[in-house]
């Protein structure tokens, strides 16, 4: 894995672990070389953007998760909307 993960023993821990001062970078196709040398061994490439509406989360090529945005987005604001209809 290109995230680092001491002392985690499944994927899931180095999934949400709460690591100080980590990061999540969208850098466009086209300018990435640049910010990885910007940036230099600080920053690890963990996945790409597709097309596709649909979160795949995978480790070692087993597949983990998998969910399409719209399931993950509505899941993320239901809470957020108190009193509100839905």
């Amino acid at each position: 894995s290109a995230i680092p993960a001491r002392g985690c023993q499944h994927p899931e821990e180095v999934l949400y672990s709460e690591s100080p001062s980590r990061l999540v970078v969208s850098v466009p196709q086209d300018r990435t070389h640049a910010f990885e040398a910007l940036v230099g061994a600080d920053a690890a490439r963990i996945g790409e953007t597709c097309a596709e509406p649909t979160l795949r989360l995978t480790h070692a090529g087993t597949l983990l998760a998998q969910a399409g945005l719209s399931a993950l987005r509505h899941a993320w604001q239901s809470p957020l909307n108190w009193g509100r209809q839905r």
